[in-house]
């Protein structure tokens, strides 16, 4: 049996493993040799006869192409994120690649605009800190992209006028959900919607 150059027999099963551990588990080098383990009669004891430098060039390059590919989505997410008249990244927000959407954050509060489905976005304040993180105070939605750079300016506009994170005044907001009297009380007018 042929020996890689760690010790281990070269096996299908351990290239895989090899492969899981320095690419992740779900990647595509690993995916394609659990395909081969599942192609193959002996499992995951198959030899593998090609030389090793090869094989790792070609594995690697597979990842290299797998991340080029998972960038240029991102990239075409980001892109919809962005109005046709602003552009977020040069007024101070940041596009957080694993969530897709854009964030801002003043004082003790953050927003984000990010996307719902059907071409539809919304904006969404919330407290910074552990403690008070996690539960949505403000949000305002858009019927459609015409309306994004809208939801941008109600993000800047949230943010100057609750940075100090007083939550009396911000439940006292129109869109806030914790007031009775605003737009979340009233869901059957759609007011939460511009």
């Amino acid at each position: 049996m042929k020996k890689l150059s760690i010790g281990q027999d070269s096996t299908l099963g351990n290239w895989r493993n090899l492969c899981a551990a320095t690419f992740g588990p779900y990647s595509a080098p690993t995916v394609f040799l659990e395909n081969k383990i599942k192609e193959s009669p002996n499992g995951e004891e198959e030899e593998v006869l090609a030389d090793e430098r090869q094989l790792l060039h070609v594995l690697g390059n597979m990842y290299i192409e797998e991340i080029h590919q998972q960038e240029g989505q991102s990239e075409v997410a980001r892109k919809s994120l962005k109005a046709d008249s602003y552009d977020p990244d040069t007024q101070g927000w940041h596009y957080n690649q694993k969530f897709n959407l854009y964030q801002k954050v003043a004082g003790r509060v953050f927003v984000y605009v990010s996307p719902l489905l059907f071409n539809q976005y919304k904006v969404q304040l919330y407290m910074r800190g552990f403690g008070e993180m996690g539960v949505c105070k403000l949000e305002l939605r858009a019927n459609n992209r015409d309306r994004l750079e809208d939801l941008y300016h109600v993000g800047d506009l949230w943010l100057d006028k609750y940075k100090s994170g007083d939550l009396d005044l911000i439940d006292q907001d129109f869109y806030s959900v914790s007031n009775p009297e605003g737009v979340w009380e009233k869901t059957e007018e759609k007011l939460y919607w511009i």
